[in-house]
């Protein structure tokens, strides 16, 4: 069994996992794609 502070903070965990999958996802991909860019030096990004 689980305690009602366990559960509870459990679910604001997944809520909040959930709300940062949804709101996030295109923000993490937009910088995981600049991060790409800056990781790899290429003569048009500093052209």
């Amino acid at each position: 069994m689980m305690t009602p502070m366990e559960l509870s903070s459990l679910a604001s965990l997944k809520a909040r996992i959930s709300s940062f999958t949804v709101s996030g996802r295109n923000a993490f991909l937009l910088s995981g794609r600049f991060m790409v860019i800056l990781a790899m030096p290429s003569p048009t990004a500093f052209s």
